[in-house]
């Protein structure tokens, strides 16, 4: 929406008069994410620098997260649900309102190594949040209306699938295909589900084909375990779809003390660590630090046009 508002010394605009026309920008800020998030905790004793690597960037990536005004809820499930009772039960789960939480999540995180070598991950994630243990143990862990991330890291590829290869200690009724369990989770979350894996990929000596399969079908981010970082990772798979603006184009170049500006009806100050400045020839509002709008917000910005 753009208003505009012409005015002169002598009440109107003339020859002999400079007019001095003040606007109106309104501009939107991207909307909301919301995330529910299952971290899958392979608890091999060949995982163990790779879950105590996944367990120090969480705190990074809550803080991130926060700064971008992501709505993350993050639970942890061990992979290891053969035999055990509690198979699928959260560990514990946070919701991302403030930087503290990436310590909690990280405690979470299961570093001591002591399941067995391959472990089905997938279907850990299943049970996680499939019936009856999402109307349980872990009732309450699912929003409506909320995209649900998967997200797994993995020396080993994954043993919850029917065709897992003979090195998978798996009992025939412990078993399912990977698009039997993609469905199991898909209907558990009606707005969506994404599952990443940082596995085993072209810079190993092997790659797992499942991780890759339910990755590609969902299409989430499959991530080089003997290539590429924890932390980038972590970001490709849960940051946000679209960034923040943090510039504002404005529709005519402004003269900048006579700028007011309003995020949701408060006013916001001008100030290069903490408010905005005009760059880029008066044309371009920048907010700064914590006063970059946050999503959903209205940004009301009125000036004085720049004379000729």
């Amino acid at each position: 929406m753009l208003l505009l508002l012409a005015s002169c010394d002598g009440g109107e605009c003339c020859p002999s008069c400079f007019c001095r026309v003040r606007t109106t920008d309104i501009f939107e800020q991207v909307p909301p994410e919301a995330e529910d998030v299952v971290i899958l905790a392979d608890t091999s004793p060949e995982n163990v620098a790779n879950a105590t690597a996944l367990a120090e960037a969480l705190p990074d990536l809550v803080t991130s997260l926060v700064e971008e005004d992501v709505d993350a809820r993050i639970g942890v499930v061990r992979c290891d649900v053969w035999g055990r009772t509690d198979g699928g039960a959260l560990l514990g789960s946070v919701d991302v309102g403030d930087a503290s939480a990436g310590d909690t999540l990280a405690a979470l995180v299961p570093t001591a190594g002591d399941g067995p070598e391959r472990q089905p991950c997938l279907l850990a994630a299943t049970l996680a949040v499939t019936a009856p243990m999402i109307d349980t143990t872990n009732a309450g862990f699912l929003r409506d209306d909320t995209p649900l991330r998967v997200v797994a890291v993995a020396a080993d590829d994954d043993c919850s699938a029917a065709d897992a290869d003979a090195s998978c200690p798996v009992a025939a009724d412990d078993v399912a295909t990977v698009d039997s369990l993609l469905g199991a989770l898909d209907a558990a979350d009606a707005d969506g589900l994404t599952v990443s894996a940082l596995a085993s990929g072209s810079g190993c000596d092997t790659t797992s084909q499942r991780y890759a399969a339910a990755v590609d079908a969902t299409d989430g981010v499959f991530a080089d375990l003997c290539a590429d970082d924890v932390d980038t990772f972590l970001w490709a798979a849960l940051g946000p779809a679209v960034p923040r603006y943090t510039t504002f184009t404005l529709s005519s170049a402004a003269v900048e003390d006579t700028l007011d500006v309003l995020v949701d009806d408060a006013a916001v100050l001008g100030d290069a660590e903490e408010g905005w400045t005009l760059e880029g020839a008066a044309h371009f509002l920048v907010f700064h630090g914590s006063a970059v709008p946050a999503r959903g917000a209205l940004v009301d910005v009125e000036y004085q046009v720049a004379g000729p």
